[in-house]
């Protein structure tokens, strides 16, 4: 596997805008799955096809990895050819109205990712039909399912270098049916693709797929409702530790639940800590942090 370049200052993740108010007409759809699967050509693929960017944007050639390029903006990811940071785009159809959030593959940056898909409604999982799902596609299912985007649809890429072979296809989809289940999650469609090629992702292909009886990509996100868990159990994803010892703060974000001053705390880790303070910068402390709150933590003993 590919390894990430060292960098003089690791990019901080891009978390978006702050939380708001769900707009019925938007779907926050985060593309996952393993490093050099092709979230990032599938993703520019969408949108070079849909007219949401024009061929001049590419910087490169498709074959070179041109469509990645759309989102992947920072010259280490375009010299190693893969994501390191989170990336968005939106997208307007005559349907709706998407945010598709392309976010890292590799295991070292497996919070970035994090932080991505918090946003999301629905997760995209791409899997390369040579390689077929990774522990790093189970990790990012079981991301997914922790901040409860339990709906998701898996994208079988890189179908042209199968022929657009059926059996190769129907392989993939089952293991990734079981494994989704496994994870907790629901599976709405397993649709095959060529992003390189362009084909099945906003048209049918029925020279290529003739035996694929469902819906092309992005018509299958057209037919897929908002819906996400909402559990009032407390999420709390730690981004950062800034601050120095004594007054180090415990920089994140509120993925579900309610979180007061007072309440203990448990990590992954199994340590426990008791929450003193919420901040938010220039702001007085605050009573709480809910659902979509960027907040600091300052604990007792920090």
């Amino acid at each position: 596997m590919t390894t990430p370049p060292t960098l003089s200052s690791p990019p901080a993740p891009s978390a978006g805008p702050p939380a708001g108010p769900v707009d019925a007409d938007t779907l926050h759809v985060a593309f996952v799955g393993e490093v050099d699967h092709g979230k990032s050509t599938l993703l520019g693929r969408v949108l070079h096809d849909t007219g949401a960017i024009t061929a001049d944007r590419l910087g490169a050639r498709i074959e070179d990895g041109g469509l990645a390029f759309l989102l992947d903006g920072l010259s280490e990811e375009r010299a190693d050819l893969f994501t390191l940071d989170t990336a968005q785009a939106v997208l307007e159809t005559e349907a709706r109205r998407y945010v598709l959030i392309d976010v890292p593959g590799h295991l070292a940056l497996l919070k970035n990712m994090a932080t991505g898909a918090s946003r999301a409604e629905l997760g995209v999982v791409v899997v390369d039909c040579l390689v077929r799902g990774t522990d790093q596609t189970r990790r990012h299912l079981r991301v997914l399912e922790l901040l409860g985007v339990t709906n998701v649809v898996c994208a079988v890429t890189k179908m042209d270098l199968v022929g657009y072979a059926e059996e190769d296809f129907r392989r993939v989809a089952d293991e990734m049916a079981a494994l989704v289940e496994a994870c907790g999650l629901r599976l709405s469609a397993t649709v095959p693709v060529s992003a390189v090629a362009g084909h099945n992702i906003t048209a049918p292909a029925p020279d290529q797929l003739p035996w694929y009886t469902g819906q092309p990509l992005l018509d299958t996100l057209h037919g897929i409702g908002q819906e996400r868990a909402r559990s009032a159990l407390l999420r709390f994803a730690v981004q950062a530790v800034v601050g120095p010892p004594g007054a180090r703060r415990i920089a994140g974000r509120t993925e579900s639940g309610t979180l007061r001053p007072g309440q203990t705390l448990t990590g992954t880790d199994g340590e426990r800590c008791v929450v003193r303070t919420i901040e938010r910068f220039g702001e007085a402390a605050l009573e709480k942090a809910e659902p979509g709150d960027s907040v600091g933590l300052l604990f007792d003993g920090a």
